[in-house]
């Protein structure tokens, strides 16, 4: 009888044992699916924010053109203004000299 208890002992910790393993090799099977979700989550989100970085570049890049376009248009009126400038002092100083 001694043995039977043994041999019961012994087979109840095996299944105990089978029943772990089972767990534990679907546990990986567990955390992938939710890291997976998560992955698809990650990607989705990543999608939308790189869209719209892309639209703010965009946005930038045609602002800095028409800033560059401001300062050139800036650039040829200071050049008259530094024109009409010298022209006033050429009349300005004419009169002093008869």
């Amino acid at each position: 009888m001694h043995q039977t208890s043994l041999a019961a002992l012994a087979a109840t910790i095996a299944a105990i044992l089978s029943v772990l393993s089972f767990m534990n090799s679907n546990a990986p099977a567990k955390v992938d699916l939710g890291k997976s979700a998560l992955a698809v989550q990650i990607t989705e989100m990543d999608k939308r924010y790189t869209a719209r970085m892309d639209t703010l570049d965009k946005q930038l890049d045609r602002i800095e053109v028409r800033a560059d376009k401001a300062d050139e248009r800036l650039r040829r009126i200071e050049a008259r203004l530094e024109s009409i400038d010298a022209k006033l002092d050429r009349v300005l100083e004419s009169p002093k000299r008869r």
